[in-house]
């Protein structure tokens, strides 16, 4: 009886090895998925996929992978801004609306975000997400105001764009 026991055990062993390394080998070969990705970590994908939840648009320009129709740009620089700690800032193009906890602090023009006849085409976000209770910090209006802040003053800034909004900025504070 124990001869059948250590051999069901070895059996069982070896299945699970097998299994195990089954499991390793289709992990290296799958790509690392959004949820994966770490902060900073950039990917390159067609415009008919739309940004996830927790990236921003860096830049647009044409491949031919993306297809050869008439669409120029086809394709985006994605980048993954979740996990970032409060007060690091990031560069996106203004097709990407700040992700949540983050706010815009600044709209500029750049040829990487389209050279179209949007002026401004990207702004500059800031992660307030994390920053202590009575933090206070500026966002342009074009953003809006992350759950547990709230407006303190509003006023003009060119940095927040030199369009007819006055006031387009304001001071938010961590209220909660």
């Amino acid at each position: 009886m124990s001869a059948i026991r250590t051999q069901g055990r070895t059996a069982r062993r070896t299945v699970t090895r097998v299994s195990a390394c089954t499991l390793a080998s289709l992990a290296l070969l799958l790509p690392a998925t959004a949820a994966q990705a770490a902060p900073g970590d950039t990917a390159n994908i067609c415009a008919s996929s739309s940004t996830p939840s927790g990236w921003v648009d860096t830049a647009w320009y044409y491949t031919s992978s993306c297809g050869t129709g008439s669409f120029n740009p086809n394709a985006h620089t994605i980048k993954q801004v979740a996990g970032y700690p409060a007060g690091t800032t990031s560069a996106a193009c203004g097709s990407s609306v700040a992700p949540a906890g983050w706010v815009d602090i600044a709209w500029y023009y750049t040829s990487s975000c389209g050279t179209g006849s949007f002026n401004p085409n990207a702004h500059t976000i800031k992660q307030v997400a994390g920053y202590p209770v009575g933090t206070t910090t500026m966002a342009c209006g074009s953003s809006l105001t992350p759950a547990g802040w709230a407006d303190t003053a509003w006023y003009y800034t060119s940095s927040c764009g030199t369009g007819s909004f006055n006031p387009n900025a304001r001071n938010i504070k961590r209220i909660y």
